[in-house]
């Protein structure tokens, strides 16, 4: 196990990793229409499913678990990244 600055260092790691995640994901569905609420909607549903399924397969690895808190830090990342974006998006062109 890797020493950790801090007792929570791990979910501030997944909240940035997963908010990088979420960006990347705004960013893949560029061709559907920039005002459609759907591709934020998508970019939430995909990135949640993929983090549980990454916390899922963990409990599966030795010497790793799974963590209900680290997939609630890696929501909160992909959240922000698609609230920034939603909110973002309508200001861009002017």
């Amino acid at each position: 196990m890797v020493p950790q600055p801090f007792s929570f260092a791990d979910k501030v790691y997944h909240f940035f990793g997963y908010m990088l995640y979420g960006s990347t994901l705004i960013l893949a569905m560029r061709t559907m229409p920039i005002t459609d609420p759907r591709r934020f909607w998508w970019a939430v549903v995909i990135g949640l499913v993929f983090a549980a399924t990454d916390e899922l397969h963990q409990a599966f690895v030795p010497g790793r678990s799974a963590d209900v808190l680290d997939w609630c830090a890696d929501a909160l990342g992909i959240g922000l990244a698609v609230t920034i974006a939603a909110v973002r998006k309508p200001y861009a062109n002017s």
